[in-house]
């Protein structure tokens, strides 16, 4: 195995544990919320269902992981909708969150088969997700074509009778490219930690703000 793959497999592993625990923690807290608890525990309760959404999508962008990142940013903004008050806790609701959140297990799962989520599955959560977000009960509309893209000759092909564009490279030595890569490998792995750490000091920070409040009112 090359430096490359070797580097692209620790991103990968260390991407796949930080998922299943952002996973558990959203499976688990939606259960919670799903049973209608108080509004001292469900704002809580919130706070930790986006801060996991928004943890999933940075890390999925920093792993490249494309189709990841846009399921779970739609996940955030409705859980961020809920967070707001902005939208209601209904049955249609919850059922389009868990789908989401099992999509984000699917879409995992493909790429450890060297795939990715089918657009078609990802379009219809994230159709689903809206409609269950707007109050809709309509049928998704169909999926967007997206339009073929030009190749980079073609696109950047000059006018007929004109000069002829020379081509600019850039040469890097194997051994620089190595380390740059090596290197950029690192930060993203340092980067998805210090995440994950922020995450768990904002925990402890809405805890210990609930006990001081708490205590301020046993205290006399």
């Amino acid at each position: 195995m090359g430096r490359h793959e070797e580097i692209e497999r620790r991103l990968m592993a260390t991407f796949q544990v930080e998922l299943e625990e952002h996973l558990g923690t959203l499976n688990k807290g939606l259960l919670a919320l799903e049973q209608g608890p108080a509004q001292e525990e469900r704002e809580p309760l919130l706070a930790e269902l986006s801060r996991a959404a928004h943890s999933v999508k940075g890390a999925a962008r920093a792993v490249n992981l494309r189709d990841i990142e846009t399921v779970s940013h739609g996940l955030e903004d409705a859980l961020g909708a809920m967070k707001r008050g902005e939208l209601p806790c209904t049955p249609g609701l919850f059922d389009a969150l868990f789908s989401t959140v099992d999509a984000l297990k699917e879409a995992m799962a493909a790429h450890l088969r060297d795939e990715t989520l089918p657009a078609e599955k990802r379009d219809r959560v994230l159709k689903g997700l809206q409609a269950a977000v707007q109050g809709e009960t309509a049928q998704a509309a169909e999926p967007e074509i997206p339009q073929p893209a030009l190749p980079i000759s073609q696109s950047r092909a000059p006018q007929s009778g004109g000069p002829q564009p020379e081509d600019e490279t850039i040469r890097v030595s194997t051994a620089k490219l190595d380390a740059l890569t090596a290197g950029m490998g690192e930060l993203v792995v340092a980067r998805m930690r210090t995440e994950q750490r922020l995450a768990e000091l904002r925990t402890v920070h809405e805890r210990m703000t609930r006990l001081q409040a708490g205590w301020r009112q046993v205290r006399p």
